[in-house]
């Protein structure tokens, strides 16, 4: 009995650290020092109104082709980004067709983030049905990301 719930334990380790959020801290568009100019990110990963199976599962966000961050369901997460113009790109994996095949998608936008200013990015699902979902980054303001965010975990980078 105490090896099946070990066995489940690191299991359930596993499973949760997959998706746990991650800050890629060598980030060359990562401002580590906030006594130089910098803009303040949020990025923010409501839940959806159901299960979306592949889709619930941690999102990638890149910037200027280089993995920023992995982002669970349900979290957000504050950023110091060097300002300038990014392209950023949402990566992540869904389900599609009739036989539910795994596929990956991906969405990429330009934004520029000014010195000084705060910033709240909202990694919204859209649901392609028979295509499958895949997420949009949008930039929000601050009363509709303090209203996406209520509910949400904060994570530390």
């Amino acid at each position: 009995m105490k090896k099946i719930l070990a066995l489940l334990l690191i299991t359930a380790t596993l499973v949760l650290s997959a998706c746990a959020t991650s800050l890629k801290s060598g980030h060359p568009q990562l401002q580590k020092d906030d006594k130089l100019p910098h803009a303040t990110v949020y990025f923010i990963r409501p839940f959806s109104e159901r299960t979306m199976a592949m889709a619930d599962n941690a999102i990638a966000v890149e910037i200027d082709s280089r993995l920023l961050l992995n982002l669970g369901k349900g979290e957000y997460i504050r950023t110091f980004l060097i300002p300038g113009q990014v392209w950023l790109t949402v990566n992540s994996k869904t389900t599609w067709g009739p036989s539910h095949k795994i596929k990956s998608k991906s969405k990429t936008r330009s934004f520029t983030f000014d010195s000084g200013e705060t910033y709240f990015i909202s990694l919204t699902p859209v649901n392609g049905e028979f295509r499958g979902v895949h997420f949009i980054a949008e930039s929000i303001n601050q009363n509709t990301a303090k209203k996406l965010s209520q509910n949400l975990r904060l994570v530390n980078g």
